[in-house]
């Protein structure tokens, strides 16, 4: 019955012997047991040798039941365009980026490499470390390098000055006494001020 047999009432006897025989645990005996007051005898034809299964029927049956099985059609709903620089189909060297799980204050791009092909829009080919790899475009952006013929301007540093040669003001031409010079003649206030600064520090 629960195999799915049509013929229920045939397979029904040997579903209640099955009943009838199962220990319970809240009981700890069978139902044969509490009525007849033994277990009872299961006949030794309901444990009958199968028959053994042909090989080439179970071989069909296996291809019939995995040509049903079909995959669940999956759903791809990204759709980004990488992005090129305009100069990485003209350039002569790129940077790669390094897709590893990187460490603390690690680049994430590694040196320039040589392109040697350029196989499609999707695929390069660069010298990495003396051989040739194919690298995706979309790992890569242009190294921009200094020409050999471009020399290094270099700017001249002044030369060291003497600090006697500085030019050296007194105190009197901090402020600006042409507009009024009434009011900035006499700095006397400004001595004592600077004096009791020095004597507080100390």
């Amino acid at each position: 019955m629960c195999h799915g047999n049509h013929n229920w009432l045939e397979v029904l006897p040997t579903v209640l012997l099955g009943l009838r025989t199962c220990f319970k645990e809240d009981l700890k005996s069978s139902s044969a047991e509490m009525l007849y007051g033994s277990s009872l005898r299961i006949p030794g034809e309901f444990f009958l040798e199968d028959p053994p299964a042909d090989p080439e029927m179970f071989l069909e049956k296996h291809r019939i039941a995995m040509r049903n099985i079909k995959s669940r059609p999956t759903s791809h709903h990204c759709n980004k365009t990488p992005f090129y620089h305009k100069n990485l189909f003209h350039c002569t060297h790129v940077w790669v980026r390094d897709d590893t799980v990187r460490k603390g204050f690690q680049p994430p791009y590694s040196r320039p490499f040589c392109i040697i092909n350029r196989i499609n829009v999707y695929l390069f080919t660069i010298n990495f470390a003396g051989k040739s790899a194919n690298v995706s475009t979309e790992r890569l952006k242009p190294a921009f390098l200094p020409k050999e013929s471009d020399s290094v301007s270099t700017v001249p540093l002044p030369s060291s000055t003497s600090a006697s040669s500085l030019p050296t003001s007194s105190l009197n031409f901090i402020f600006d006494t042409t507009n009024n010079s009434e009011n900035f003649e006499d700095l006397s206030w400004f001595e004592e001020k600077d004096s009791v600064r020095n004597v507080n520090r100390r």
